[in-house]
């Protein structure tokens, strides 16, 4: 079932953001001497990817909802972001951090080398779509199937439909996350020590300029 957590697809969507953002570290060490925004830019998208992945590997963003309608401390009521359902209320919390995450990673992606920076806001426009978008329109179904009195709850259809859809955007998104930064990165020896270089040209990678860590 796709919507759990701890699922593969959850675990492989842990490892690419991993990945994504080991990719703009080595884009941000490649950088550290002669391109200092350029390395600003590495390590603040490194540091969300990092972030990202972390909080897909331990389910934090499902527990905002404790924060928003603590419903085991004193009796509180859900907020009811969602008719008859508690299970979204972390979208009031989640969507204004979305928001930031989204602006913050623009504004950086701005200074990467040229083509990373497009397939980085591309893929987190993607996994937003799926991971706030589609949650949205997953907690309007699910809410309004449970006031209708539909039988199967979340493993109806209509549901399904929608929280596959999510998923799916989600793991397009993460591709193309992990993928930026490969765009500008190789590898090569030199002297018999093994080095990565980082493009910043779109250029024959033999011609291209390049920094080396």
């Amino acid at each position: 079932w796709v919507d759990a957590e701890q699922t593969i697809p959850s675990w492989w969507s842990t490892l690419l953001l991993a990945g994504a953002g080991l990719g703009q570290f080595v884009i941000a060490a490649a950088a550290r001497t002669a391109r200092p925004k350029v390395m600003v830019a590495g390590l603040t998208i490194g540091a969300i990817l990092t972030a990202m992945s972390l909080d897909e590997s331990a389910s934090v963003h499902e527990k905002l909802d404790q924060i928003v309608s603590p419903s085991d401390a004193g009796g509180a009521a859900s907020l009811g972001i969602f008719a008859d359902s508690e299970a979204f209320d972390w979208l009031l919390l989640g969507i204004p951090i979305a928001i930031v995450v989204i602006v913050l990673v623009v504004l950086a992606a701005r200074r990467l080398p040229r083509g990373v920076g497009r397939f980085v806001v591309v893929g987190l426009a993607l996994f937003f779509t799926g991971a706030v978008g589609f949650e949205v329109v997953g907690g309007e179904t699910f809410a309004s199937l449970m006031s209708a009195g539909a039988a199967g709850d979340y493993r109806n259809p209509v549901y399904a439909t929608v929280t596959h859809i999510e998923e799916l955007l989600e793991l397009i998104g993460v591709a193309f996350l992990a993928v930026a930064p490969l765009r500008v990165i190789g590898y090569g020896s030199a002297r018999g020590a093994m080095h990565l270089s980082v493009r910043y040209t779109d250029e024959d990678p033999a011609e291209a300029d390049a920094d080396r860590t």
